[in-house]
């Protein structure tokens, strides 16, 4: 009875595999290792790093509802403080006036 070729293999190609096996859990230690160095140099905790930016994202002014759209009045009347008030110039109140008028 012949030998397998598998069988021959065998050795070698579990060899590699727990090599690479190997590699790619030192390439992500290394990785892990960089990224806590990192966070500590720029003063943070790496162990509370995801729940201190879910909490500043969620008291930022980013999640929050955006408020309801100002009346065309309102704009109209803001650009017409501004302009009083020496703020903008009679050329940028006329076309920022043209700008609201059409509903930019």
């Amino acid at each position: 009875m012949e030998p397998d070729p598998f069988f021959d293999l065998f050795p070698l190609m579990f060899a590699g595999a727990s090599l690479f096996i190997l590699i790619v859990g030192v390439i992500v230690v290394v990785a892990a290792v960089r990224n806590h160095r990192k966070i500590k140099e720029a003063g943070h905790d790496p162990m509370t790093l995801q729940s201190d930016l879910a909490t500043r994202a969620m008291n930022s002014e980013l999640l929050r509802p955006a408020s309801a759209p100002r009346s065309l009045q309102e704009r109209l009347q803001e650009l017409d403080g501004l302009r009083a008030a020496g703020t903008i110039t009679a050329e940028e109140h006329a076309a920022a006036r043209a700008d609201v008028l059409r509903g930019a």
